[in-house]
């Protein structure tokens, strides 16, 4: 019987631990977002967060601005923004003309939830994405050290620090993107213990993709007709041993992650 995650209790747990823990401070850390997008996938992203920071009694400041800003104005409103938080999202992704590391850049490492900084993180954070995926293989005990583990996308939010995580884990990690050749893919994905996909290609993986038993973890999130769908076709599920679907699964667990590492942020600053 296939088991489902429940990210949204997963989360609740976290949440809990965050709000004690800000009941031990003299002040609150207060979470900042710069958004410079209006499409739907983006917004949802930015509620999700907005709910959470509601429930564990965060304070969260928006910052909104126009798709067609200036590199150099973009730089400036980051810049002043990051004096006025303790942690600070850039959600992405930026316009095609911004310089996307330049701006990754400017946020300070001591509030960098997430885990962005071509510097590395601050000890002790881990990117939110990969946080989620380490929580949910841990909440359901499977130890993936020489399990074959193919991570689907190499963006800097999902596929390069769930990768990362999970090679540390003793994981043998194999990647694939859009240039990833399909028949290399299937082979990858035939001989697959674990499959992590965060391409945001709706039903990019099939049930005559994968094998039985696998442990399927759905990082990828697309838009159609209003309604938020992942990568792994949920045909897959009844031939899977666990799965973390889209929606429901990493969404918010990684919405956890990201305060949870503004609070390891707000604790080594003190």
């Amino acid at each position: 019987m296939t088991t489902i995650v429940q990210g949204e209790a997963i989360a609740q747990e976290i949440g809990d631990k965050i709000f004690a823990a800000t009941q031990q401070m003299i002040k609150k850390p207060t979470m900042g977002i710069v958004v410079v997008s209006e499409n739907t996938v983006t917004q949802s992203y930015v509620a999700r967060k907005r709910m959470y920071a509601q429930v564990v009694g965060i304070p969260f400041v928006e910052k909104y601005l126009s798709e067609n800003i200036t590199q150099e104005e973009l730089e400036k409103e980051v810049s002043e923004f990051a004096d006025t938080v303790d942690g600070l999202v850039v959600q992405l992704p930026l316009p095609k003309h911004i310089d996307q590391d330049a701006i990754l850049q400017l946020i300070p490492k001591n509030k960098d939830v997430d885990a962005l900084h071509p510097e590395g993180a601050d000890e002790g954070v881990i990117g939110p994405v990969a946080g989620a995926v380490l929580q949910i293989l841990r909440e359901h005990e499977i130890d993936i050290s020489s399990k074959n583990c193919v991570v689907i996308g190499r963006g800097q939010l999902v596929g390069a620090p769930v990768a990362q995580q999970l090679e540390r884990l003793g994981g043998l990690v194999q990647t694939a993107d859009k240039n990833t050749p399909q028949d290399a893919l299937l082979e990858m994905l035939h001989n697959a213990d674990v499959i992590v996909s965060g391409a945001g290609v709706s039903s990019l993986v099939t049930p005559d993709m994968i094998p039985d038993d696998v442990v399927l973890i759905d990082a990828g999130t697309s838009a159609a007709a209003g309604t938020i769908t992942g990568d792994i076709d949920p045909a897959c599920y009844e031939h899977a041993a666990l799965v973390s679907p889209t929606p429901g699964g990493v969404g918010p667990i990684t919405v956890a992650k990201l305060f949870e590492n503004l609070i390891v942020l707000a604790t080594l600053d003190d």
